[in-house]
């Protein structure tokens, strides 16, 4: 069996090989037709050139504080092949010369307590900290925010 075929039965027995052949079991000849059609359309499929702002927002104070990344969708710059797409989205980066914005959470009164003294203990869940940042991505789908909900401390 030549080394092709190793990895496309590897592919698409979940990691195992399998030594049949083509036409020796109809289930899996299903599969490894199932496995070229998606390789095919993820060759040909359009990627779209999305535009976030993103920011790192206050999670919560367990294990000493944690933050999570929030995108905020500006724009779709197009549909475009798979290697077009890379160049596309390198030139839409270079034309974004926007210039980040430094966030304090929800304003001056988050993380301050009652006297207007800077304390941790006053952070705000939610809010952003720190300098934003404009994100280029190529992506299978039209951009949207994210995360759709507010992740939580498990």
């Amino acid at each position: 069996m030549n080394q092709a075929n190793y990895f496309e039965f590897c592919e698409t027995r979940g990691g195992f090989p399998s030594w049949l052949e083509e036409g020796e079991n109809p289930e899996l000849d299903k599969y490894r037709e199932r496995s070229k059609l998606k390789r095919m359309n993820e060759e040909t499929a359009k990627k779209f050139v999305n535009v976030y702002r993103t920011t790192e927002c206050y999670g919560g104070p367990e294990e000493g504080g944690w933050y999570y990344t929030e995108g905020e969708f500006l724009g779709c710059y197009g549909m475009y092949a798979p290697d077009r797409a890379n160049l596309a989205a390198q030139k839409v980066k270079a034309l974004m010369n926007e210039e980040p914005t430094y966030h304090t959470g929800y304003g001056d009164h988050d993380g301050v307590d009652a006297a207007g003294y800077g304390d941790d203990h006053y952070l705000i869940r939610g809010g952003a900290w720190g300098k934003d940042e404009i994100v280029v991505r190529t992506e299978n789908q039209l951009g949207e925010n994210y995360p759709k909900r507010t992740p939580r401390y498990c």
